[in-house]
């Protein structure tokens, strides 16, 4: 059997993505730019070469029915799934031509749930405002909803995946070595040696 999709990303829900964010910022990552989708929900990338972790939370819940595909509310699902925990919520696999691949997953008897198109605005380095497209074919399996899937099809991939990532410590979406910004210190100042004893 041919592999012919990847892993794009994993879907990370938090009820404080601002904190969250700023944690993986200590951690030494470089977290993008809050990003807003319209069905309610707002997320930070955490971004790797190739790859990421989509950060998500809720900004407005009287949106979360917009773009409802087949009885499927992307919102709903978030905000039910974050209203019992934090945590994974689903995984995103990647696609350059989602529909093809869709009729693949088909053939091998996953049943798919429908599309979803949309778009979000995106900050640029210099100030100004572009507009992502991005195609869902969302794979859900009700019997296990935190594992389910939906391949993700990024029309402009130089808006998410910037050629700015690639800092000069050579590691995709990491602070270079020295470049702080308050947080390793903050993250460092709650640490204690462990007890080797206790090993």
């Amino acid at each position: 059997m041919t592999a012919f999709l990847g892993i794009d990303h994993p879907l990370l829900l938090v009820r404080d993505l601002a904190s969250t964010a700023d944690r993986y910022a200590a951690l030494g990552f470089a977290p993008r730019p809050l990003g807003r989708h319209p069905w309610g929900t707002c997320m930070q990338l955490v971004q790797f070469d190739g790859c990421s972790i989509e950060l998500m939370s809720l900004y407005d819940e009287t949106l979360i029915d917009q773009h409802a595909v087949d009885g499927f509310s992307f919102g709903r699902y978030i905000r039910d799934q974050l209203h019992e925990r934090e945590g994974l919520s689903l995984l995103a696999l990647n696609s350059s031509d989602s529909d093809s691949d869709a009729a693949q997953v088909i053939a091998r008897g996953i049943r798919c749930t429908g599309t979803i198109d949309f778009s979000r605005d995106v900050r640029l380095e210099d100030g100004g405002i572009d507009r992502t497209k991005t195609t869902l074919k969302i794979l859900r399996d009700p019997l296990l909803p935190r594992l389910s899937n939906f391949i993700v099809h990024q029309h402009r991939p130089d808006l998410i995946l910037p050629s700015g990532m690639a800092h000069s410590s050579e590691r995709s979406g990491r602070h270079p070595p020295g470049d702080d910004h308050g947080g390793g210190k903050r993250l460092a100042a709650r640490s204690q040696t462990p007890d080797r004893s206790l090993w």
